[in-house]
């Protein structure tokens, strides 16, 4: 049957290419779709169709695809340096999302062919069933649905251009790996090899849980403010420890970036850790002297997580750490320290929130954990 869909497509592709009449309206053509205008201010950049065209095929070499990509980098990063590129950068993708819209309701566009055929529109189609896997990942209300939806565009275009095959390869791997069950080993791939994090050993393992010892280590952490003194508390303090890490400090010197990033607190009262290179560890008096004013402080014993005792319970899921998720993994977890004969949580500890992956990382290929100190029962 879809041998006979097949035949259908490429008649219908080459009665639009030879007739290139102004009004046929094909099934799928390569050539035919509708006008969106190229966003101001990215001369650079192709028209969002040839973009996409690039992006989506397997043939187009990843250094074309990091080209593209650091020119729409290169937008997003100055966006606030110049009046309008902040639109410019919002408009483009939103002129991209316009183009993986033009096939809702195509029915061949929307199914998944078991070979790989050259035609945009069935690409478009694939964008349009990955997009879908990651915003059910994370969840939109109305008035946020545009700026999520250029997120996960944003996430899906880094991710192809990471990753070889395609968008046919890419909707594949996102589907094995949703589909595959969560397991630490899964979790360790998930985790970005060239950072480095802390060591540790397992002593106790369950199906989705488990308790590690962990070695000493050091961090650098920022306390956030509430969300009624700031629109963005995160990702402002996110930026603070970045720029810190960054060579943003008295010494002006640079340090490798590590995973994971460590949240804790409640929702007035939040504290966000990054791990310290590992020459720090030992050696915090040697590490450069934050800005004053930035609000970074340096600390030990993992930023209190190890003050009391080296053991730590820890469970691991995938997908976006929303609010709502990460809520339901410490009730999960407490829940099953609770009925454990051989550990039991540590007085006056709370859950903290492990994130390894960068902001970039879809859902499919993230390891989130959230973990507290525990002590064994007596």
């Amino acid at each position: 049957m879809w041998v006979l869909s097949l035949l259908l497509i490429i008649s219908t592709e080459v009665s639009c290419f030879k007739l290139a009449l102004p009004h046929t309206k094909c099934v799928l053509s390569a050539t035919v779709s509708p006008q969106v205008d190229q966003p101001a201010l990215l001369p650079s950049l192709e028209l969002p169709r040839d973009f996409l065209r690039a992006m989506l095929s397997s043939r187009t070499s990843m250094e074309t695809k990091k080209m593209f990509m650091d020119r729409l980098q290169g937008i997003r990063v100055n966006m606030n340096k110049a009046e309008g590129q902040k639109t410019a950068y919002s408009d483009y993708l939103d002129s991209l999302l316009m183009e993986i819209d033009s096939v809702e309701g195509n029915v061949f566009a929307s199914r998944k062919w078991p070979i790989a055929l050259p035609f945009l529109q069935l690409k478009l189609g694939s964008c349009r069933r990955v997009l879908r896997i990651m915003l059910e990942e994370d969840p939109i209300s109305q008035d946020e649905s545009s700026s999520r939806r250029r997120r996960a565009m944003a996430v899906l275009l880094n991710q192809l251009a990471r990753q070889k095959g395609g968008i046919r390869g890419v909707e594949a791997d996102a589907r094995r790996r949703t589909k595959r069950s969560t397991t630490m080993k899964e979790m360790l791939e998930r985790t970005p090899t060239e950072l480095e994090t802390p060591s540790y050993e397992v002593i106790d393992a369950r199906k989705t849980w488990e308790v590690r010892r962990y070695a000493p280590f050091s961090v650098c952490s920022t306390d956030l403010k509430s969300q009624q003194e700031q629109d963005s508390p995160t990702n402002m303090g996110f930026n603070s420890l970045a720029g810190y890490i960054f060579g943003k400090n008295v010494e002006r010197k640079a340090m490798a970036m590590t995973t994971p990033v460590i949240s804790s607190g409640n929702q007035n009262e939040k504290k966000m850790s990054f791990i310290m290179p590992s020459s720090f560890w030992s050696a915090l008096d040697t590490a450069p002297t934050p800005l004053k004013g930035s609000g970074v402080k340096l600390e030990v014993g993992g930023g209190g997580l190890l003050d009391a005792t080296n053991t730590v319970a820890v469970l691991w899921f995938g997908g976006y750490a929303t609010a709502d998720k990460v809520r339901l993994r410490k009730l999960e977890l407490l829940d099953y320290i609770n009925q454990d004969v051989k550990w039991k949580v540590k007085d006056g500890e709370e859950v903290r929130l492990f994130q390894y992956n960068d902001p970039f990382q879809p859902p499919w290929r993230r390891r989130n954990e959230v973990a507290i100190p525990v002590t064994p029962c007596t």
